[in-house]
C-alpha cells in the first residue's frame, strides 16, 4: 500500500466511525509521509492557469473529502466556513499565512449580510516542515489562507460539504477594525462567493489509487 492509499484508508477508517480532532494520529501521519512528487507535483509548480487556484481531486466518499489546492504567489482562499467538520491541512510546499478563527455561529445556516461574532483564534504561517493545520466544529473552523509564495497544500476535510445536510461553505469579510491578534473579538460579515476566487481543476498524476 502505498502512501496516498494508506492516507485514504485511515482516513475512511476513522471518519466512518464518527471523528473528532482526538484520534487523528494515523491521518496525521500519513499526510506528513507525502511529498509533492508523491501526489504529481514540482516543488514550486504554479497552478496551470496563474490567476486561478489549482484543485485537485483525489478522492470522495460519504465520509470524507481529500484534495490538493496549488496556489500561486499572493493568492488566497478567501475566509470561509466550515460547518459542523474536522479538516486537517498540510503544506507539500511553499510557505503559506492562516489566518484561524473560531466562530461557533458558522455551524449554521447563515444569511448573506448577516454580521456574526468570532474570535481570531491563530495567525500562522506554515511550510512543509510544520505539522497539519487542524479545524474542528468548534476551534478555528473558519479560515483564511494566503500563499507568500507558489504553494500547495494537501487538504481532508470530514464530513464533506453537502447543501442537502446543512454543511454549504461559507464565505465572509472581516469587518473589525485593529489589529490581528490572537485572542482578540473578530465580527464576520456573511458575503457572497467572492467572483474573484475560482478554482481551476487539475488532474491527479500522483501515487496509483485502489480501483
Amino acid at each position: 500500500m502505498n502512501s496516498m492509499q494508506r492516507l485514504i484508508s485511515q482516513t475512511v477508517k476513522r471518519f466512518s466511525a464518527g471523528g473528532e480532532a482526538h484520534g487523528l494520529d494515523g491521518i496525521r501521519s500519513a499526510m506528513c509521509s507525502l511529498t509533492p512528487r508523491d501526489v504529481g507535483l514540482l516543488a514550486g509548480q504554479p497552478p496551470i492557469r496563474r490567476e486561478s487556484c489549482g484543485y485537485i481531486g483525489v478522492d470522495d466518499s460519504p465520509f470524507c473529502t481529500i484534495c490538493i489546492f496549488v496556489l500561486k504567489e499572493g493568492a488566497k482562499l478567501p475566509i470561509h466556513s466550515h460547518p459542523a467538520m474536522t479538516g486537517l491541512l498540510k503544506v507539500l510546499y511553499g510557505r503559506v499565512i492562516i489566518n484561524s478563527y473560531q466562530a461557533p455561529c458558522a455551524n449554521k445556516t447563515l444569511a448573506i449580510g448577516q454580521n456574526i461574532r468570532a474570535t481570531l483564534d491563530s495567525v500562522s504561517t506554515l511550510t512543509a516542515d510544520n505539522e497539519p493545520s487542524i479545524v474542528t466544529p468548534t476551534t478555528a473552523n473558519v479560515h483564511e489562507i494566503h500563499a507568500l509564495e507558489n504553494s500547495a497544500f494537501l487538504d481532508v476535510l470530514a464530513p464533506p460539504y453537502n447543501d442537502e445536510d446543512d454543511r454549504s461553505c461559507a464565505y465572509f469579510r472581516d469587518i473589525s477594525l485593529g489589529a490581528m491578534v490572537a485572542g482578540a473579538a473578530r465580527t464576520l460579515e456573511v458575503i457572497p462567493p467572492p467572483r474573484d476566487f475560482w478554482t481551476q481543476p487539475m488532474e491527479y498524476e500522483g501515487l496509483p489509487l485502489a480501483p
